[in-house]
């Protein structure tokens, strides 16, 4: 957006809830601080508030919200005349150089190395009581790679962890630090021979699965 003269551009980056679940938000942003360790800069706790709770008289939506950006950036810089690209067809041939650049855009900030891809490296375990014991998967993560991971547990089966860690170990640096990549690493157990030739370890195997990829 920009008139004939002076072309702005912008790049405003923040957060602004308009109708967020508050309890649900503080419960994920508050890890325990034994069980996440990063080498990174820890965010700032603030008080937040919705925006339905500041004007529950206006019934705000989200169309009304791009709306009063656009009005207040017109306003700021003072933008009387100018193109407003609005790409509801990605075949409209009039916007078709415009549409490139910003597709390309989306495609760069949208991607998986450039949301996670230089996250500073953290370690993190996971913990949960199973039936069969408690277990901890420890994992050293670089860049959203899992490069160390292994598994602590106090289970009496010490056989069971030590063929799991013994799999586990050749794993470093394959895997992202995401749902896929939990999924990637249990999916490989699952397949091992001496855990697939054992219908109790299949079981528990598949149990650790499907609680540590929720707990991603």
């Amino acid at each position: 957006m920009g008139n004939k003269n002076f072309l702005p551009k912008s790049l405003h980056h923040g957060t602004i809830m308009l109708n967020v679940n508050i309890d649900n938000m503080m419960k994920f942003l508050n890890p325990n601080k034994l069980k996440l360790i990063s080498k990174g800069i820890d965010s700032v706790k603030s008080r937040v508030v919705n925006l339905s709770e500041i004007y529950p008289e206006k019934k705000l939506d989200k169309n009304q919200i791009f709306s009063a950006f656009e009005s207040e950036f017109l306003k700021y810089y003072n933008i009387t005349e100018y193109d407003k690209i609005v790409i509801e067809d990605e075949t409209n041939e009039k916007f078709e150089n415009e549409n490139k650049i910003i597709s390309e855009l989306y495609k760069k900030y949208s991607s998986w190395n450039w949301l996670f891809g230089e996250c500073p490296e953290f370690s993190n375990s996971l913990f949960h009581k199973f039936d069969f014991g408690l277990i901890d998967l420890s994992l050293i993560v670089e860049k959203g790679i899992i490069e160390k991971l292994s598994i602590y547990s106090d289970s009496l089966n010490t056989e069971f962890i030590e063929i799991i860690n013994s799999v586990i170990k050749n794993l470093c640096g394959k895997f992202k630090y995401d749902k896929e990549g939990i999924k990637g690493i249990f999916d490989i157990l699952l397949n091992d021979i001496e855990i697939n030739t054992e219908e109790l370890y299949l079981k528990h195997i598949l149990e650790m699965k499907e609680v540590f990829m929720e707990k991603i």
